[in-house]
Protein backbone atom coordinates (compact mmCIF):
# COMPACT_ATOMS: atom_id res chain seq x y z
CA UNK A 1 0.00 0.00 0.00
CA UNK A 2 1.22 3.73 -0.35
CA UNK A 3 2.62 5.98 1.80
CA UNK A 4 -0.76 7.61 1.55
CA UNK A 5 -2.48 4.93 2.59
CA UNK A 6 -0.82 4.40 5.76
CA UNK A 7 -0.98 8.05 6.74
CA UNK A 8 -5.10 7.89 6.37
CA UNK A 9 -4.85 4.88 8.45
CA UNK A 10 -2.99 6.27 11.28
CA UNK A 11 -4.73 8.81 11.28
CA UNK A 12 -8.18 7.74 11.66
CA UNK A 13 -6.99 5.35 14.38
CA UNK A 14 -6.14 7.86 16.77
CA UNK A 15 -9.32 9.95 15.82
CA UNK A 16 -11.22 6.85 16.55
CA UNK A 17 -8.96 6.36 19.60
CA UNK A 18 -9.86 9.69 21.12
CA UNK A 19 -13.70 9.58 20.19
CA UNK A 20 -13.36 6.08 22.00
CA UNK A 21 -11.37 7.21 24.88
CA UNK A 22 -14.13 10.73 25.13
CA UNK A 23 -17.24 8.41 25.08
CA UNK A 24 -16.05 6.24 27.85
CA UNK A 25 -15.00 9.52 29.89
CA UNK A 26 -18.49 10.82 29.69
CA UNK A 27 -20.06 6.92 30.47
CA UNK A 28 -17.67 6.96 33.50
CA UNK A 29 -18.04 10.31 34.26
CA UNK A 30 -21.71 10.24 34.76
CA UNK A 31 -21.83 7.40 36.50
CA UNK A 32 -19.03 8.67 39.15
CA UNK A 33 -21.49 11.48 39.39
CA UNK A 34 -24.22 10.31 40.05
CA UNK A 35 -22.52 7.99 42.86
CA UNK A 36 -20.19 10.60 44.59
CA UNK A 37 -20.49 14.26 43.18
CA UNK A 38 -17.60 16.53 43.17
CA UNK A 39 -15.30 13.86 44.19
CA UNK A 40 -11.69 15.63 44.37
CA UNK A 41 -8.16 13.82 44.07
CA UNK A 42 -6.39 16.19 45.93
CA UNK A 43 -6.81 19.86 44.04
CA UNK A 44 -7.98 17.79 40.78
CA UNK A 45 -11.05 16.80 39.94
CA UNK A 46 -11.38 13.32 39.74
CA UNK A 47 -13.60 13.64 36.69
CA UNK A 48 -10.65 15.49 34.69
CA UNK A 49 -8.40 12.96 35.68
CA UNK A 50 -10.72 10.49 33.93
CA UNK A 51 -11.08 12.15 31.33
CA UNK A 52 -7.49 12.20 30.62
CA UNK A 53 -6.91 8.65 31.78
CA UNK A 54 -9.63 7.00 28.81
CA UNK A 55 -8.67 9.35 26.42
CA UNK A 56 -4.71 7.77 26.89
CA UNK A 57 -6.21 4.65 26.53
CA UNK A 58 -7.97 5.28 23.74
CA UNK A 59 -4.57 6.39 21.98
CA UNK A 60 -2.88 3.51 23.56
CA UNK A 61 -5.17 0.85 22.61
CA UNK A 62 -4.76 2.77 18.89
CA UNK A 63 -1.17 2.64 18.65
CA UNK A 64 -1.85 -1.07 19.56
CA UNK A 65 -3.81 -1.57 16.57
CA UNK A 66 -1.58 0.86 14.25
CA UNK A 67 1.54 -1.58 15.29
CA UNK A 68 -0.26 -5.07 15.13
CA UNK A 69 0.51 -6.54 11.94
CA UNK A 70 -2.88 -8.49 10.94
CA UNK A 71 -4.99 -5.25 12.03
CA UNK A 72 -2.63 -2.99 10.01
CA UNK A 73 -2.86 -4.97 6.81
CA UNK A 74 -6.32 -5.31 7.15
CA UNK A 75 -7.00 -1.15 7.33
CA UNK A 76 -4.90 -0.64 4.67
CA UNK A 77 -7.25 -3.31 2.32
CA UNK A 78 -9.94 -1.56 3.52
CA UNK A 79 -8.73 1.94 2.76
CA UNK A 80 -7.58 0.50 -0.35
CA UNK A 81 -11.10 -1.11 -1.11
CA UNK A 82 -12.85 2.55 -0.61
CA UNK A 83 -10.53 3.97 -2.73
CA UNK A 84 -12.00 1.62 -5.65
CA UNK A 85 -15.76 2.86 -4.61
CA UNK A 86 -18.00 4.67 -7.21
CA UNK A 87 -19.39 7.43 -4.49
CA UNK A 88 -22.38 8.93 -6.16
CA UNK A 89 -22.97 12.51 -7.40
CA UNK A 90 -25.00 15.47 -6.12
CA UNK A 91 -27.98 14.62 -8.77
CA UNK A 92 -28.12 10.51 -7.73
CA UNK A 93 -27.90 11.44 -3.94
CA UNK A 94 -30.81 14.27 -4.51
CA UNK A 95 -33.03 11.63 -6.53
CA UNK A 96 -32.15 9.31 -3.88
CA UNK A 97 -33.38 11.18 -1.33
CA UNK A 98 -36.42 12.37 -3.01
CA UNK A 99 -37.62 8.88 -3.41
CA UNK A 100 -37.18 7.58 0.20
CA UNK A 101 -38.97 10.73 1.49
CA UNK A 102 -42.01 10.51 -0.59
CA UNK A 103 -42.15 6.65 -0.13
CA UNK A 104 -41.80 7.22 3.55
CA UNK A 105 -44.78 9.47 3.44
CA UNK A 106 -46.93 7.19 1.15
CA UNK A 107 -46.38 4.44 3.50
CA UNK A 108 -47.07 6.80 6.20
CA UNK A 109 -50.28 7.41 4.76
CA UNK A 110 -51.08 3.71 4.65
CA UNK A 111 -50.37 3.20 7.74
CA UNK A 112 -52.55 5.68 8.82
CA UNK A 113 -55.29 4.39 6.72
CA UNK A 114 -54.61 0.79 7.81
CA UNK A 115 -54.91 1.45 11.62
CA UNK A 116 -58.00 3.55 11.12
CA UNK A 117 -59.92 0.95 9.20
CA UNK A 118 -58.67 -1.95 11.98
CA UNK A 119 -59.62 0.60 14.44
CA UNK A 120 -63.30 1.14 13.38
CA UNK A 121 -63.56 -2.45 12.80
CA UNK A 122 -62.24 -3.10 16.58
CA UNK A 123 -65.08 -0.68 17.32
CA UNK A 124 -67.77 -2.72 15.51
CA UNK A 125 -66.80 -6.11 16.93
CA UNK A 126 -66.63 -5.02 20.60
Amino acid sequence: MTLDNQRIMQGSLYVMGVIAGYVLYKFVASIVDLLAPNLMLGSVPLDRLLGFGFVAAGLGAAEFARRHPVANVFFLEVIGELRKVTWPNWKEVRGATVVVLVMTFAVAILLFILDKIFDLGLRVLL
